[in-house]
């Protein structure tokens, strides 16, 4: 059933396209490639120009549309696969549906691709190969206002007894139900009593490991009504050190893949990424601890800014900072804002890296960066990869002088390659 919800969403998508794309003047007949102004033979919805069609293609075109990647003439003639005058979110999901070899037969000017089986909740390989044990979070698509159901996934499950994931999100995002997937049926899930942001879920068993993969919790999500076209809300997923175990107590360690839900209406506009804070086009109006996103090239290290909002004045904090795995955080160093506060640095950088803060007599107040952390991008990595960065702050770990909980909102944020 909640496969199908997800099929479901996507054939809704689908329908919406047919109207939107009955008229095609890419070519003159349909096929797989198209002869641009240059004198290339380019191949349909190979937007990075790689030869093949993945999500790559996908994200490249949101790149393109928020404006942070200029085209080349040849990418444009790729990206155009609804055959529009201009360059859309609907181009890539006609992408996204034929990368997920859904029907699109008369929608997209690439080789139609036929299901080779009904869909699965079964976790597949896909464009991004899977090589070793992850949770993954699944990245759908939505229209403002809308409640969309977002996969968690477990991919080579090696057994397991127990274990705990912090899955936290877009504070424009509101969680609204948790229920409990197909796989891991031999342990128990306990679920929040209220759903905070980040949210833990806990499944424990008894005597014997737990094997299975596949879907493991299907989250539901409302958008905010405010969204517009092309906005992008980060979801991420986290395990503390040691909360994934066997039946004889030892660790298992799983990678963590965090997810999106992108809006496919309306109207986005892009921002710049800034180190002071700003009431961007989701306005800020809580406390808040956001990561920046911004832009690098495959192999450059780029600076990502962690910044505190509308601080109401705090004596005591704990970040913990985890990322796309393919990143390697090479460096962090103090901010401007939290003067009055001692950072403590990990020994180390895991993933997650936990930075604490810590005062004396005096209640900090101060907004602005608080920590800035330098990422190398993999030397892999293509024109527009995306690779998140989020933020949690475990129960409890930001408090005032009077040892008061002081609540934040946690903003994630990416490293977008150009």
């Amino acid at each position: 059933m909640k496969r199908l919800t997800m099929v479901s969403l996507v054939l809704v998508i689908a329908i919406l396209l047919c109207s939107l794309c009955s008229v095609f003047s890419i070519a003159a007949t349909r096929g797989t490639d198209v002869v641009s102004d240059s004198g290339q033979v380019q191949l349909m919805g190979d937007v990075d120009g790689n030869g093949d069609i993945n999500i790559f293609d996908a994200t490249t075109i949101q790149c393109i549309i928020a404006e942070l990647l200029v085209p080349t003439d040849d990418m444009l003639v790729r990206a155009k696969v609804c055959g529009n005058e201009d360059v859309s979110i609907f181009d890539a999901t006609l992408i996204q549906l034929y990368i997920a070899e859904l029907p699109c037969d008369g929608l997209i000017n690439v080789p139609v691709k036929k299901p080779t089986e009904a869909p699965t909740d079964k976790p597949t390989e896909g464009e991004v190969e899977i090589k070793s044990a992850s949770v993954v979070v699944g990245s759908v698509f939505a229209k403002a206002g809308e409640t969309v159901v977002v996969p968690v996934t477990i991919h080579k499950n090696p057994g397991i007894n127990g274990m705990q994931l912090n899955v936290s999100y877009d504070s424009a995002l509101e969680l609204t139900k948790a229920e409990k997937g197909e796989a891991l049926t031999g342990l128990n899930l306990t679920l929040p009593g209220s759903f905070g942001n980040p949210s833990k879920f806990l499944w424990d068993g008894l005597n014997e490991n737990e094997s299975t993969n596949g879907i493991v919790l299907n989250l539901s999500f409302k958008v905010p009504s405010t969204a517009k076209e092309g906005d992008l809300y980060t979801i991420a997923v986290e395990a503390p050190v040691g909360s994934i175990y066997d039946n004889e107590f030892n660790d298992v360690l799983f990678d963590m893949i965090g997810g999106a839900i992108t809006v496919v209406e309306g109207e986005s506009k892009p921002t710049q990424p800034s180190d002071k804070p700003t009431e961007n086009e989701t306005e800020i109006t809580k406390p808040s601890v956001k990561v920046g996103s911004v832009t690098a090239k495959a192999g450059d290290s780029v600076v990502v800014p962690v910044t505190v909002y509308k601080n109401p004045g705090i004596n005591g904090m704990q970040l913990n900072i985890s990322y796309d795995q393919a990143l390697t955080l090479t460096k962090a160093e103090s901010g401007n804002a939290l003067p009055s506060l001692t950072l403590t640095q990990p020994g180390s950088f895991g993933n997650p890296s936990k930075f604490l803060w810590d005062g004396l007599n005096e209640n900090e107040k101060g907004n602005g960066v608080v920590l800035n952390l330098t990422f190398k991008a993999p030397s892999s990595a293509k024109s527009g990869d995306s690779y998140y960065v989020a933020v949690t702050s475990p129960d409890g770990s930001i408090y005032d002088l009077d040892f008061n909980d002081v609540v934040f909102d946690m903003i994630n944020g990416a490293i977008n390659i150009k």
